[in-house]
């Protein structure tokens, strides 16, 4: 008797671990895909308010695959200088068009920088890249 009230106290115990476990799972799983919905939102917020599009391209003229995938960023005309997302990649000696104005720029250097975007009244600090130009 004592050996059947043994094994299942450790049934029991394996029990309370698996579900441990599972919530566990469960919540990092929850927090995932929240980290990735408001990626996503904020993704959305600094293309709302960076209207601005540009193709990034190897040659001064961008091949028809490059121009399907136009790019926002911020824009700072004085200065010759674009902020992209970090998830964009731009690399010196490469050719920025700008689409509204059809002018095309090389990137001289390139750097990492922090981006504010505002979401749901919260300032956000994002990843980003600076992009120093030269127009051609």
């Amino acid at each position: 008797m004592g050996e059947k009230k043994d094994f299942l106290g450790k049934v029991k115990d394996f029990g309370k671990k698996v579900v441990k476990g599972v919530e566990k799972g469960l919540d990092s799983a929850k927090t995932g895909v929240e980290n990735t919905i408001l990626d996503e939102n904020l993704k959305h917020r600094f293309n709302l308010e960076n209207p601005f599009r540009f193709v990034i391209s190897k040659e001064v003229k961008a091949n028809p695959l490059e121009t399907l995938m136009p790019r926002h960023a911020k824009r700072y005309d004085e200065d010759d200088i674009f902020v992209f997302l970090a998830d964009v990649s731009v690399h010196a000696g490469e050719h920025i068009t700008d689409l509204a104005d059809k002018v095309v720029y090389q990137v001289i250097d390139v750097t990492t920088v922090k981006i504010p975007v505002t979401h749901d009244s919260k300032i956000y600090e994002l990843d980003g890249k600076a992009a120093r130009c030269k127009p051609l």
